[in-house]
């Protein structure tokens, strides 16, 4: 301690560095807590808050588009030659490029000491950069960079600072592009619906009650009023045909395990223990933790189509 009580310098230093942490981990949290900004608003603040945390000149996030580098979001100063929407090729920003090859963070406090194979025409002399995935692809990058190199590397914190924005920003692509293809597959459901489908299902997974309507339930010859509270879902992959049953079980086991959508085509035996050829589709609603919670779908006959397509055959 200080003689008048303050702590002494190292101490004192190492306090206001974590304070610094602190204040921008908090900057963060506020920011992806704020349902009500869009999301390329949430990562221009992000950026902003990145290239003060670690003290770089400039932010990108920027995506691959087939060999160039498109720059989403930027946070720049006046004048650096450079805006969003802005496609580079991919050999001008060789550090970035490196990251989407790799796929792996790139750290770099002075890159001609370090890697002056990734020098470019900008003048990047610091380089901290992490790979955005969307559906396990890389999707681009999350850097800070800036044209003077640093006295000193970038420190761990740092490095796991840009990789916790990263991991966000990968998260909420691929929430969106989820819940794009649930979209899609929900209206897919109401055009069978429209069209004059079997019937529509809901599985209650924790509880597995899987409840439907009454053409629904003789489809599989099961009782319609049971079929109607809810009955086990074992109960009617009973009535699938034996070739099919496997398959169709796994299939339903991806959908639950990805929190993803679900095609089928298969036989089942109705309540006149006569052969009818189905497609059902849904998709698995997960929360936020991504325990599945329902399974909703909806039914379509096909048998005459299938009869169309044998009696078409040579």
């Amino acid at each position: 301690m200080g003689g008048d009580g303050s702590p002494s310098g190292s101490q004192g230093n190492l306090a206001d560095e974590l304070e610094r942490r602190n204040r921008f981990l908090q900057q963060v949290s506020e920011i992806i807590s704020d349902t009500d900004q869009l999301f390329l608003d949430q990562i221009d603040s992000l950026l902003e808050t990145g290239r003060d945390a670690v003290g770089a000149e400039f932010a990108a996030f920027s995506f691959v588009d087939d060999d160039a580098c498109v720059f989403e979001a930027i946070d720049v100063p006046n004048g650096a030659g450079i805006q969003r929407g802005d496609a580079v090729p991919l050999p001008e920003v060789p550090k970035s490029k490196r990251v989407v090859e790799t796929e792996r963070t790139l750290v770099l406090g002075d890159v001609e000491a370090q890697a002056p194979e990734l020098a470019d025409p900008r003048g990047i002399d610091c380089y901290l950069g992490a790979p955005i995935f969307n559906a396990d692809e890389v999707y681009g990058t999350f850097c800070l960079c800036g044209t003077e190199a640093r006295s000193e590397d970038f420190s761990d914190w740092e490095v796991t600072f840009i990789e916790l924005l990263s991991n966000w920003v990968s998260t909420q692509l691929q929430q969106r592009e989820q819940y794009q293809s649930l979209r899609d597959t929900r209206l897919h459901m109401e055009a069978a619906v429209d069209a004059g489908a079997v019937g529509t299902w809901e599985w209650d997974i924790p509880a597995d009650q899987f409840v439907t309507g009454r053409s629904f339930a003789r489809t599989f010859g099961v009782d319609p009023d049971k079929a109607s509270e809810g009955v086990p879902l074992q109960e009617l992959l009973d009535s699938i045909h034996e070739d099919d049953r496997d398959r169709v079980t796994r299939e339903i086991e991806d959908a639950v395990e990805s929190c993803g959508e679900y095609e089928a085509e298969y036989r089942v035996w109705n309540a006149d223990d006569e052969l009818q050829w189905v497609i059902a589709r849904g998709y698995v609603e997960c929360d936020d933790d991504g325990n599945p919670l329902t399974f909703p779908g909806a039914l379509t006959d096909i048998t005459d189509q299938k009869q169309t397509d044998d009696n078409s055959k040579p």
